[in-house]
């Protein structure tokens, strides 16, 4: 994944880390790998194909349809419980940590080598 939990609920990219010095070399090369890989490919005037997945299944059937991202929200969860999108909008649980694990356990444990981008679908009371 991409971005790195910090601490629970603050997340920052792996290559802000490693020039503080709290990450791998491996952690910033990969992220160069994916741009330089997208940036080819849209270079070449081809399709930059991403996909959404809630479970696992999903995840290797669209790695393997040959999507070039995959992204990962806390809705996706619910809409595998068969529960609207919008349920990732309240206060059911810890958004983040619901994305973490469904990357680590359900995701990445299914498609490794593929490139997953984790959100969470949130509404905060900053603004209203």
């Amino acid at each position: 994944m991409l971005a790195v939990e910090q601490r629970p609920g603050q997340f920052r990219h792996a290559e802000d880390g490693a020039r503080r010095g709290n990450f791998r070399p491996a952690e910033v090369s990969r992220r160069q790998n994916i741009l330089k890989r997208l940036k080819a490919k849209r270079t070449a005037g081809k399709a930059i194909i991403g996909a959404g997945a809630g479970a696992g299944i999903s995840a290797k059937f669209l790695h393997a349809g040959g999507a070039d991202l995959i992204f990962i929200y806390n809705s996706g969860r619910f809409r595998m419980q068969g529960l609207s999108s919008w349920a990732g909008h309240l206060p059911f649980g810890d958004a983040n940590a619901i994305v973490m694990e469904m990357g680590e356990r359900e995701i990445m444990s299914v498609v490794s080598e593929a490139d997953v981008i984790a959100g969470s679908a949130v509404l905060t009371r900053r603004g209203a």
